[in-house]
C-alpha cells in the first residue's frame, strides 16, 4: 500500500541481504509515529503547546533534514534531465559499518553520483566537500565507474566559498528544475 518500503544500500557491488532496512515511506505516518504517538500522554496531560515546545520543536530540524533527503532523491532525475543524461539510472542511498551516503545515483553509462544533503542554515561547504570526497574514496567501486560528488543544501550563504570539484544544488534549484 506504499506505507512501508524495504531498502538496500545502492552499489554496483553485491550487497548482503542482511543490510536491508524497512522504513515508513508515508510522510504523514512517519510524522505521526515520530512525534504524535510517543508524546500522546504529554499532549493529553501537559497540553499541545507545551508538548510542542518541549518535545517536538527540538526534533523538527532533524525531521526536516530527512524530508530534504527525500526531495533530493526525487530531484536527481530532474538534474539528469537538465544535464541531458539519457542513460538509465537507479537512485537510492548507501550505508555500511563505516559511512552513510544520503543519495546515490548509479547510471548505466558508468557514472555514479554520490550526494550529501545538508538542511541546516549554516553549512560549511568546504568541510562538507572534504567529508564527501573521503566518502567517494571509500565507496565500493570495483568496476571503476566515474564518481561525481554533489552537495544539496537548503541555500548558499552569501560569501560562501564554493568547492571547485563538487556540484552544489540548492532547494530553489530543485524547485526550478521541477517546474521546467
Amino acid at each position: 500500500m506504499g506505507y512501508l518500503s524495504k531498502k538496500y544500500p545502492l552499489s554496483t557491488e553485491k550487497i548482503s541481504p542482511r543490510s536491508v532496512v524497512y522504513i515508513v515511506d508515508d510522510p504523514l505516518l512517519l510524522f505521526w509515529y515520530k512525534f504524535i504517538h510517543p508524546n500522546t500522554s504529554s499532549i493529553i496531560y501537559q497540553g499541545k503547546e507545551n508538548t510542542f515546545s518541549a518535545l517536538i520543536r527540538p526534533k523538527l530540524e532533524a525531521y526536516f533534514g530527512y524530508c530534504f533527503e527525500r526531495i533530493c532523491k526525487a530531484g536527481l532525475p530532474y538534474i539528469y534531465n537538465k544535464e541531458n543524461v539519457i542513460s538509465p539510472f537507479e537512485i537510492g542511498s548507501f550505508w555500511d559499518k563505516h559511512m552513510q551516503i544520503d543519495v546515490v545515483g548509479i547510471r548505466q553509462d558508468r557514472w555514479i553520483d554520490l550526494c550529501e544533503c545538508k538542511w541546516g542554515p549554516n553549512i560549511a561547504l568546504k568541510k562538507t566537500a572534504v567529508e564527501l570526497m573521503k566518502k567517494c574514496e571509500n565507496y565500493p567501486n570495483r568496476k571503476n565507474f566515474t564518481i561525481r560528488p554533489r552537495i544539496f543544501v537548503r541555500q548558499i550563504r552569501k560569501n560562501s566559498v564554493l568547492p571547485d570539484h563538487v556540484s552544489i544544488h540548492t532547494l530553489e534549484d530543485l524547485y526550478t528544475m521541477h517546474n521546467i
